[in-house]
């Protein structure tokens, strides 16, 4: 990371978990789901933890509570984490059900991104609007991250408020897929098209621990230039790598950061020179 100049400037990743605590639940249980009779207590996790309630306000103001408090005591954060926990469990009471009815679906999951990210809208407008909190101590812009992901991954329908960041998730070595490819770019452009002023990405890179070789080179080239083109400025991707395998996508991916019009091939040429000689 040191070496390839990356920034680790925003956070994003799954955190629901921390902010609705189990010693909340006995409290307030209605702003956590309510699974019918599965009865799942949280611990913590966001993991297994089920996601709270994004219909309840109750569960609104406490995501703006603690976003407000993280911005108070940390006053150069740029970014606060809303994610969702890393499944599926949702809230099935009447009042979810309605919001996301009549149900529709994105790559064969329901489509829950409206709710999801409407949820998101009213704590930013907490956070931002109402109490203030729209740059750090050095002047930067504040934004509340969630990750568009699983149930949802489509675009939404409302738009956002320009403070939210929405990270979009997706494999994009599926890129060699014509259609998915399509699809894909269409999702990208849509959600440039929300009102939010940043839009980041997270792409599944990973090499290890398939049990074969996963290069996909040729759609780095074309994605990575592609998400700059419609606005996408923050990137993150999961690669824990072998370096004699893996090590041209790591070294591509972080030239086409830098650069995004630079040309792949006397990258890679670079790369297998130097690194193997």
């Amino acid at each position: 990371s040191l070496r390839n100049r990356l920034a680790d400037g925003y956070l994003f990743n799954h955190n629901l978990a921390t902010i609705f605590r189990p010693e909340y639940q006995t409290l307030v249980p209605d702003i956590f789901a309510d699974l019918g009779d599965r009865k799942i207590m949280s611990k913590g996790s966001t993991i297994s933890d089920p996601h709270p309630n994004f219909t309840n306000e109750g569960a609104v103001q406490l995501a703006a509570l603690a976003a407000i408090q993280y911005f108070e005591k940390n006053p150069s954060a740029k970014s606060f984490s809303l994610s969702p926990n890393d499944n599926i469990l949702y809230d099935t009471t009447e009042a979810t059900k309605e919001a996301v009815s009549p149900i529709r679906y994105f790559r064969k999951r329901p489509n829950y991104t409206d709710m999801t990210f409407e949820f998101l809208n009213k704590v930013a407008r907490k956070v931002f609007d109402e109490a203030g909190l729209w740059k750090t101590d050095q002047g930067e812009d504040r934004y509340l991250a969630m990750l568009a992901y699983y149930w949802a991954e489509q675009s939404p329908t409302i738009p956002l408020h320009p403070r939210v960041l929405p990270i979009l998730t997706s494999d994009r070595s599926q890129w060699h897929d014509p259609a998915y490819r399509q699809d894909d770019k269409y999702l990208i452009e849509r959600w440039g098209k929300t009102g939010a002023e940043k839009i980041g990405s997270w792409d599944y890179y990973f090499g290890a621990p398939y049990p074969y070789p996963r290069q996909f080179i040729q759609w780095i080239s074309e994605s990575l230039p592609y998400l700059h083109q419609n606005r996408v400025d923050v990137f993150f991707s999961q690669l824990p790598s072998m370096w004699g395998l893996d090590g041209p996508k790591a070294w591509l991916a972080a030239q086409l950061l830098w650069d995004a019009n630079a040309e792949a091939d006397s990258l890679l040429n670079e790369f297998y020179d130097e690194f193997f000689g």
